[in-house]
């Protein structure tokens, strides 16, 4: 029964205020899917997040990042399955096309007949999927063929042991150390560092940082991005 609360004076203040229930909070993955139903978008994380070292390892491209890729290059992409409209072919039968978003974007995903068929389950899990496909570039923008898809709690996480960067001497200046450093402590974790250092003979010295840190996609692009495209290599235990 709500309490009334009453004022000397004899006027009804309105209800008491009653304590709120203790309540155990949603699991991650049913309050993210939640926001996303009601707002559009995820607000307190993105399911994708938890992967992002398993990412990272497996060479995923980001969405945002698949427009610049050459036509016919197979490549692995991850996300969440946000859209999914099912057509017929001229023969009668079944593909799809899946909307997909990442942390950067959304891509246009083609299932064709065949891995359609196979694959659908998968892609109506509402789970992270990690897929493998050909870069279909048409005049209306650039799409995925999709080939292969799977659950990404299925492929487990190995934990990583080292991150090594490639550093060529003949490019490196003390900037591009502190922007280093700066990134490394952003992103403190249980991941090693390694620098191997190239001079211009083609001789390779390795030398440890002190620093150990979260090795996710975002890290990995910010550290290629200062020394070279393909400069990062993560290695993980087991």
């Amino acid at each position: 029964m709500v309490g009334i609360r009453w004022r000397n004076s004899g006027e009804v203040a309105g209800p008491a205020e009653e304590p709120l229930p203790d309540l155990e909070e949603w699991p991650e993955q049913e309050m993210l899917a939640s926001e996303f139903s009601t707002v559009g978008f995820y607000i307190s994380g993105h399911p994708l997040s938890k992967y992002a070292a398993r990412l990272a390892e497996l060479k995923a491209v980001d969405l945002a990042a698949v427009e610049g890729r050459r036509n016919g290059e197979e490549i692995a992409v991850a996300g969440i399955v946000i859209a999914m409209r099912s057509m017929r072919s001229r023969k009668g039968e079944r593909w799809g096309i899946l909307t997909l978003q990442d942390t950067t974007g959304v891509l246009e995903v083609l299932a064709f007949p065949e891995s359609f068929g196979r694959l659908e389950t998968v892609f109506k899990s509402n789970a992270p999927l990690i897929l493998k496909g050909r870069v279909n570039v048409e005049e209306a923008g650039t799409r995925l063929a999709v080939m292969e898809a799977r659950k990404l709690e299925d492929m487990g996480q190995r934990p990583l042991n080292v991150m090594r960067v490639r550093v060529e001497l003949a490019a490196l200046d003390f900037g591009k150390l502190d922007e280093l450093k700066e990134l490394f402590a952003s992103k403190p974790g249980s991941c090693a560092v390694a620098f191997d250092l190239v001079s211009s003979e083609g001789a390779v010295a390795t030398l440890r940082a002190d620093q150990c840190v979260q090795a996710d996609q975002e890290l990995v692009r910010d550290v290629c991005r200062l020394c070279g495209e393909n400069a990062v290599e993560l290695e993980a235990r087991g």
